[in-house]
């Protein structure tokens, strides 16, 4: 059970000075190691949307990454983006989604010690800042993991319904009626 705020980016998190966060304890399974965690939800005032974690803390910390949008703290790049290019450039960095159950437990536990003992995660010793710059912000990519909301155009607001239907009264006024013909 974690009691720290969770690991978000700047993205993720809203633009005012105070946040109402709800959290709901062992809530959800995370989407990387399958143990329960504290979910955070937390409503964004420019969109109007509810954002929440996905991710456990332990995970987020180990692989250094947005609980809530899965890009990488420091580059903005999806999780796995960065761990496949990592991947070629280094041949060590682990994989856990292509892992059975018992395979990523013992990984997880493992990396986690070592981030214990250490305080960094195997992403921080890593030199391979000139790959993940060519990665990083030119694309736009889009989250194709299961389960977990795509973010779309923001809500409409009551005033602005309330507009958009003077507008459409508006224009079915001016437009010229036809004429009825009683003989058909």
């Amino acid at each position: 059970m974690s009691d720290g705020f969770p690991i978000l980016c700047e993205n993720c998190l809203p633009k005012e000075k105070y946040i109402k966060m709800k959290r709901a304890r062992m809530g959800e399974a995370c989407k990387l190691c399958d143990r329960p965690f504290d979910v955070y939800k937390w409503r964004m005032e420019e969109t109007n949307l509810i954002n929440k974690t996905y991710v456990c803390l332990n995970c987020a910390k180990i692989k250094n990454m947005c609980q809530c949008c899965l890009k990488d703290i420091e580059y903005d790049i999806p999780y796995y983006v960065r761990d496949a290019a990592l991947s070629q450039v280094n041949g060590n960095i682990s994989e856990t989604t292509s892992l059975n159950e018992a395979n990523k437990e013992w990984l997880i536990e493992v990396s986690q010690k070592k981030y214990e003992m250490t305080g960094q995660s195997e992403y921080d010793k890593i030199d391979a800042n000139k790959v993940i710059e060519k990665l990083e912000k030119k694309f736009n990519y889009a989250s194709n993991i299961p389960d977990i909301a795509k973010k779309t155009q923001p809500l409409i607001e009551k005033h602005e319904l309330k507009e958009q239907s003077q507008l459409k009264k508006a224009y079915i006024a001016k437009k010229p009626k036809k004429p009825q013909s009683f003989l058909k």
